[in-house]
């Protein structure tokens, strides 16, 4: 039950010097351990390490906004916990989850939110300040136009989640029949998610293709394809 989801989450009190009060970014992370098994015969250390490496990249991104770590792994808690980022235990359904989560940080004063995938390697600072500076709802999809990257919205949280598959459709309906807007932005490389094989072989295409690829990013995607065994 959402109440209980509730209950179980510990939660720190918002910084209210910090200049982004009132903003909060949640971040769910399934499992170190036992994460990103469509990624194939990859050595199971290789996936862990990548799992957390573009946590990492995430969690700087979001900086310095209030950031919460969503998962059941006591291995990615005590990982966030280190690096002084609150976590929120997961109940095993992610949709009831991440809508308890909003809930709570609606009850402890917070206004806008943004949802935050896991797995969004080329994600930087200013995509996470664009998509909570717009009203209403504010999505970042994958490069096929079918998932929900990266979502924001003011609090408390006027729809139903429902992430999985198709989950843009799934969620612009809802806002829709909501009565609320929705903007899906058009951004270039908070697009990419890894979850499959063609994902990384799309990456190293992006390092190869792109002329315009930031420093930054294309020192991230080396850094993956490296770990991932790639050239």
């Amino acid at each position: 039950m959402l109440e209980d989801c509730e209950e179980n989450m510990a939660l720190a009190n918002p910084n209210e010097e910090n200049q982004l009060s009132g903003l909060a970014v949640i971040i769910p992370i399934r499992s170190f351990a036992n994460g990103k098994t469509r990624l194939g015969p990859i050595p199971y250390q290789s996936k862990a390490e990548i799992i957390r490496i573009i946590a990492k990249y995430i969690l700087d991104a979001a900086s310095p906004i209030e950031r919460f770590v969503i998962s059941s792994d006591l291995g990615v808690e005590a990982w966030a916990t280190s690096l002084g980022v609150s976590t929120l235990k997961d109940n095993g359904d992610l949709n009831t989850t991440l809508r308890g989560a909003t809930n709570l940080l609606y009850k402890q004063g917070y206004r806008r939110c943004a949802i935050v995938l896991g797995d969004i390697p080329l994600l930087r600072h200013q995509d996470v300040l664009d998509v909570l500076g717009h009203g209403d709802f504010a999505i970042i999809t994958d490069r096929n136009h079918e998932g929900t990257n990266v979502m924001a919205f003011d609090l408390p949280l006027s729809i139903q989640l429902s992430y999985g598959r198709s989950s843009l459709a799934s969620h612009r309906a809802l806002i829709e029949e909501s009565g609320a807007k929705c903007e899906v932005l058009q951004r270039i490389y908070p697009c990419y998610d890894i979850d499959t094989q063609d994902d990384i072989v799309s990456l190293g295409k992006l390092i190869r293709d792109d002329p315009k690829l930031p420093s930054d990013l294309h020192e991230r995607i080396q850094t993956i394809l490296s770990v991932l065994g790639h050239k």
